[in-house]
This record gives structure tokens, C-alpha cells and sequence, in this order.
């Protein structure tokens, strides 16, 4: 998947999974999910039953199945697990930058690439980095064009 943040990219495109059967992206904008499938020839809305992403009705339903799991057994979506697994993913995404390219997970790194890449002086808090310093990159998959 690709993650743009900041500037302009993020009206366009805040989240693309790119996998063998096609593309989704989330958007924060209208329509917020949309998807590619081959042999389609342009992206499709996605239908979501719950239009809003955050908080509200979410909040309620996390609470909902952490109760559940403490009553019946099992595990609830906000378990450990799931947590350091989205820590691990937040964490991919730093050393991707760090390295500018594709990482694999599970990660294999010792240390937190966003301190180092502060330390370094690759990244200034407060500050967006220099145009020059991005790298100029292309997917691999051709999709239809936005």
C-alpha cells in the first residue's frame, strides 16, 4: 500500500492498496473508498455501510466488542495484538521513508526510523521537506487514471 501525507497529494489520495486483483483507495474526499478491479476501466465508489470513518457509531461498536470478549471469551478488535500490529504498520511507514522504497513486514529494524531521521536532520519537526528531497518515484501497476 502507499500512504500520501501532506501538500497536495492528500486531496487526492490518502490511502492505495495495490494487490494482484487491483487497487482500493481512501480518499478524504467524495467518494471516500473507491476500488479497480482488471478489466474494469476506470474506479468504481465502494458502497460503506457506516459513512463515518471515525468516532460516533465506531466508538461504540469498539466498545461493544471489547465487552463481548470480556463476557464470551475471545478476542475484541482493540486486543494487543491488533494494536501492535497497526504499531508495526505506522512504524513501516517511517522506514520506508527513511529508506525511500518498499519495506516488507513483519520489520526487522532495532531502532524508531522517525527519531533517527530527526536526529539526522532528514526531518525538521515543524517544517516540510524540500521538494528535492523526494524522491521521484512511479507505481509499478498501471491503473486508470484519477
Amino acid at each position: 500500500g502507499l500512504i500520501f501525507t501532506g501538500g497536495e497529494r492528500v486531496d487526492t489520495c490518502a490511502l492505495r492498496l495495490v494487490g494482484t486483483k487491483g487497487v482500493a483507495e481512501l480518499h478524504g474526499q467524495e467518494p471516500p473508498v473507491r476500488a479497480w478491479f482488471k478489466g474494469q476501466r476506470d474506479f468504481k465508489p465502494v458502497r460503506i455501510a457506516d459513512r463515518h470513518l471515525h468516532g460516533g457509531p465506531l466508538v461504540q461498536r469498539a466498545i461493544a466488542s471489547a465487552i463481548h470478549a470480556l463476557r464470551r471469551g475471545g478476542q475484541s478488535e482493540l486486543c494487543a495484538e491488533n494494536a501492535l500490529k497497526a504499531t508495526e504498520i505506522i512504524f513501516a511507514g517511517y522506514e520506508s521513508s527513511r529508506r525511500r522504497g518498499r519495506v516488507d513486514l513483519p520489520l526487522k529494524i532495532k531502532d524508531n526510523p522517525l527519531e533517527a531521521m530527526i536526529q539526522s536532520g532528514d526531518i525538521v519537526p515543524g517544517r516540510p521537506p524540500k521538494s528535492s528531497a523526494l524522491p521521484k518515484t512511479k507505481l509499478a501497476r498501471k491503473t486508470p487514471k484519477n
